[in-house]
């Protein structure tokens, strides 16, 4: 029977595995003109903040960031993160 979903949101803030996105290192970075919120570990971009540095970026929140970030460590550092997204 599958877990359901809406329990997950409880636990940790809503991330089921641990801290997660709330202690991953990110950074932003300035690449071919565009702002990037880039991955502390793997330096991929995580999203776009920017399209251009003399133009006002994405409104983003604390929520949208979790959620991307949160994404970008499922499908490229699911590897790392081991036993944590089994749990």
């Amino acid at each position: 029977m599958p877990f359901p979903v809406g329990s997950l949101v409880t636990l940790n803030n809503g991330w089921p595995f641990g801290d997660g996105p709330n202690e991953w290192g990110v950074r932003g970075e300035v690449r071919d003109g565009q702002v990037h919120l880039v991955c502390g570990s793997c330096s991929q971009s995580v999203m776009p903040l920017a399209l251009a540095l003399d133009e006002p970026g994405y409104a983003v929140t604390g929520d949208m960031l979790k959620s991307r970030i949160a994404d970008h460590c499922l499908k490229v550092h699911a590897a790392d993160l081991g036993d944590a997204i089994l749990t």
